[in-house]
């Protein structure tokens, strides 16, 4: 049939690219930011991907009359309440890391600078929208190539950076985060300066404190590049899976908000990825696709759909059009994931797919496209 398999959309970008970031607009777009023609390169890119109309796999990708201020990969674009995206940070190419941010303002179709740089240049790092509508960013590498430990807060209102502490376990890059129900946010994995770790710790930002979990409550695994997936719906939990851990794990487990501790699923993954491409599909299972699967860099075209649910795991009707990993991806409004770009065997690649999940477009979208009247707890 027709369903849970990847489709060329006949629309590409401009040039290969590698750490670009793909982000849903609220008038349905998507604004694709950044990266470079070669891994460590980075540009001022900008484009609009147009969807086409309710059930198409089809669509345009359209370069942007003004490119975003600095060039930048590895870069953090994040949606913000008003519609808004917030990037900071990234590679800029001989600059190392980056401590400029910008925000893209999809009416004037335009990029502004923030009134105030970042503390610190990084990259690599993770940032997630709080529920009062500031963005949380952490850890990363900064120019030196020396791992952070430090956290800060884009105040929206203000239009600055606040310092936010320190992370507990220490310095580290390549982690993964999520915003829990409760408002507090999940940061787990990445590498620190030893090497890839299980570890996992939780910002309040009400609190404005780190909390490192004990042993007991750690991943199962050390993953750095794994992935990390987060339910809207019960059972709420974050889900991680994969990682490297030489060679890249191909289990899988979810974090439950309630006991604050990881369970294991009784499935794996058809093989081990790292570095991969995930998402929430609207029917609660999860796409995992693509990645690496040695130690060496080896890469794979296969995917799986994991179902939280009922802790199974399921295969597309086929795999990706080429191996690859590191794809900027992100879920459209009709239900479909996007993914642009990324790294294949021989290098960059300009491609983009489109995965239409069991049922096409009829399960609702990941996140419903609307302008908030109030802060809401999403």
């Amino acid at each position: 049939d027709n369903y849970t398999i990847f489709t060329d959309p006949d629309a590409a970008l401009s040039e290969a690219r590698a750490g670009s970031r793909a982000t849903l607009l609220l008038d349905k777009t998507v604004i694709i930011t950044g990266g470079g023609p070669t891994e460590g390169s980075a540009t001022n890119y900008a484009a609009i991907f147009y969807p086409g109309l309710s059930q198409t796999t089809k669509g345009t990708i359209a370069e942007q009359a003004t490119s975003m201020l600095e060039a930048r990969a590895m870069h953090s674009a994040t949606r913000l309440l008003d519609g808004r995206v917030l990037v900071a940070g990234g590679a800029g190419g001989a600059a190392g890391a980056l401590s400029t941010a910008e925000v893209y303002d999809p009416v004037l179709k335009t990029f502004t600078a923030t009134g105030a740089s970042m503390a610190a240049a990084r990259k690599n790092h993770v940032a997630v929208l709080l529920r009062d509508g500031n963005v949380f960013l952490a850890g990363g590498v900064d120019a030196s190539g020396t791992l952070l430990s430090s956290a800060e807060i884009y105040d929206v209102a203000t239009d600055s950076f606040l310092p936010a502490g320190n992370m507990e376990n220490g310095a580290r890059t390549g982690a993964r985060v999520s915003g829990m129900p409760d408002g507090r946010v999940l940061i787990a994995g990445g590498r620190l300066a030893a090497g890839p770790t299980p570890t996992i710790e939780i910002f309040d930002p009400v609190a404005g404190t780190f909390t490192a979990v004990d042993i007991p409550n750690n991943m199962t695994a050390a993953r750095d590049g794994m992935s990390l997936t987060s339910t809207t719906f019960d059972p709420y939990v974050a889900t991680a899976a994969g990682g490297m851990a030489s060679p890249p794990t191909n289990s899988i487990e979810s974090f439950d908000w309630d006991s604050d501790s990881w369970m294991l699923s009784a499935v794996t993954m058809r093989e081990g990825r790292a570095n991969h491409m995930s998402v929430l599909l609207g029917d609660g299972k999860i796409l995992l696709a693509g990645g690496q699967t040695t130690d060496t860099g080896s890469l794979t075209a296969t995917a799986d759909l994991y179902d939280v649910a009922t802790d199974t795991i399921d295969l597309p009707n086929g795999p990706m059009h080429l191996p690859l990993r590191d794809a900027a991806i992100t879920i459209l409004e009709n239900g479909r994931p996007a993914l642009f770009g990324g790294v294949m065997t021989a290098g960059p690649t300009g491609k983009a797919m489109i995965f239409t999940p069991d049922g096409g477009f009829n399960y609702p979208p990941i996140a419903q496209v609307r302008t908030p009247t109030a802060i809401e707890p999403w």
